[in-house]
């Protein structure tokens, strides 16, 4: 029998990080799906997208962190598993003394910068004062959660995952009453992000908390600060800084093109598009979360043999979750949107058969990117980052001006496929693994099910779906959920047909159904 990893210890909290990070991204996504809609009949389309867009322009300051976040969880995990305490401190004061540093050159630029920001795209003047105000408080909260992410890594970096997501998970409720409240008080975009702050601040109290309990040994002080230990995370995480320009290429540049180009209100159609497929594509990549840590734990015993055979299982498993969940929004798109969002949003749904082959691609290489990042060697994930955030721009400005909206969208996808395509001929090369027999065993059988079990779907969404003039969100619900049912229905009886899974992934499940069962 294949064993996933060297020691059943570590499987245990593999599959214990891949559940809580499972739980933690399906509340979290309901939420949001949820929201989504009330927010925006509250704000109005205007409103949303400005809000849209200061999502957008604080995530690029993410960037300025020089990749310390993966950083801490790589070096915390592997200093763990020697159980070098010292170095583990090192290791986090450095990391807080940068933050910390970081946190006030971006609030000060932002504050002395906000105007110039906000002049780059075309905000209508009567909502330029509620820009700015909001630009700020997002900025002081995002640049202090770089702070917090260093607790956060530590809890990580030690494999509890299930802590991290627990706090989440209780920090969604004021998240969403303060929201409701804010609202309907008539505060609109200041009462969100005053709401944001809330939340931020009882989310700080418990992640510093647990950091403290799970590990007594960490301490804080000036002394434990180490000049080798901010270059050794400066080198490793400026490799990690660069690959995360792919998220924010294809995540987030074309939503500033079309701010850019067409104005606020296309960004909402935009964003409600990509919504959809970044939250379908967020989902199977609880997996990938799990992985990093336990990479680098098999990195520090010096186990290759484990780490292909993490890689094998992985990308398996992956492609067996993501693959139906993208499909499935090619297919349903038409009744989803019109489901969550009611008529008139038809030009999301082409956003979303546009950007969710290009992204399903992109993800694959998810356990790749991960355990070369375990494993010390960040820089296959940088090269074809690069590759991505260069094509991704260029390719977007050019379609953008040729074909208006829909070009950003062909941009982000070739993008994507292309750049994947190449980052996994350089990590197999690099693993001495033949590309093609690796393409045919683990992706084909899932890609022909997902075919054999869409095709219909899509075919009846998007040529009869208006004949049946489904009324009201719970019809549409039922239908949503019937038609989730019959693709789930084939797909998973062509997958046991042709026999994917073998005894190893069979008795996976079966643990994973026994812990769901007694949770």
């Amino acid at each position: 029998m294949i064993k996933l990893a060297p020691s059943p210890a570590l499987s245990r909290k593999i599959i214990r990080n891949v559940l809580f990070n499972l739980i933690g991204r399906l509340w979290t996504m309901l939420v949001s799906l949820l929201l989504t809609p009330y927010i925006i009949s509250k704000l109005g389309v205007q409103r949303f997208g400005l809000w849209s867009l200061t999502i957008v322009i604080t995530s690029y300051f993410s960037l300025l962190d020089l990749g310390f976040g993966t950083s801490f969880v790589k070096y915390i995990a592997e200093y763990h598993t020697r159980e070098d305490y010292k170095a583990i401190n090192g290791v986090f004061n450095t990391g807080l003394a940068f933050h910390l540093a970081l946190a006030i050159a971006i609030i000060a630029s932002v504050l002395s910068l906000s105007d110039g920001i906000l002049r780059l795209f075309k905000i209508p003047a009567e909502l330029l004062p509620e820009a700015k105000f909001v630009l700020v408080i997002a900025t002081v909260i995002f640049s202090l959660t770089n702070v917090l992410g260093v607790f956060q890594a530590v809890i990580n970096g030690l494999q509890r995952m299930d802590v991290t997501n627990l706090i989440a998970l209780g920090m969604s409720m004021p998240r969403i009453l303060g929201t409701v409240l804010f609202l309907e008080l008539g505060y609109g975009l200041k009462g969100l992000i005053v709401n944001e702050a809330l939340v931020f601040t009882l989310t700080a109290l418990s992640l510093i908390f647990w950091a403290f309990k799970l590990l007594p040994q960490l301490k804080l002080g000036w002394g434990f600060y180490r000049r080798k230990d901010l270059y050794q995370l400066l080198n490793y995480g400026i490799k990690v800084q660069i690959s995360r320009l792919a998220d924010l290429a294809s995540a987030q540049t074309g939503k500033l093109l079309v701010g850019y180009f067409l104005g606020v209100s296309p960004v909402a159609f935009y964003e409600l598009g990509s919504k959809v497929v970044l939250t379908s594509k967020r989902l199977p990549r609880v997996l990938l979360s799990a992985l990093l840590p336990a990479a680098s734990e098999i990195d520090a015993k010096e186990d290759l043999a484990s780490q292909h055979r993490l890689y094998t299982r992985g990308s398996k498993y992956l492609v067996l979750a993501a693959a139906p969940a993208l499909s499935f929004i090619v297919a349903g798109a038409p009744l989803i949107m019109l489901t969550w969002m009611g008529r008139g949003y038809e030009r999301s749904v082409l956003v979303i058969q546009l950007l969710a082959v290009g992204h399903l691609v992109h993800l694959l290489t998810g356990v790749g990117t991960t355990i070369a990042k375990g494993m010390g060697r960040p820089e296959c994930e940088t090269r074809y980052s690069i590759l991505l955030l260069a094509m991704n721009t260029l390719l977007g400005i050019i379609l953008i001006i040729k074909l208006g909206f829909w070009g950003v969208l062909i941009a982000t996808s070739i993008s994507l496929v292309l750049s994947s395509l190449y980052f996994m001929v350089d990590f197999h090369r690099l693993l001495g693994l033949p590309l093609g027999r690796f393409l045919k065993e683990t992706y084909l059988q899932p890609a022909i099910a997902c075919l054999v079990a869409g095709v219909p779907l899509l075919a009846f969404n998007t040529l009869a779906l208006q004949a049946f003039q489904l009324q009201g969100r719970l019809v549409n619900l039922i239908a949503l959920g019937v038609e989730a049912l019959l693709f789930g229905g084939v797909y998973g009886g062509i997958i046991l047909r042709v026999r994917y899974l073998d005894a190893y992934d069979r008795g996976i499940f079966l643990h994973l159904s026994r812990i769901l069962l007694r949770a």
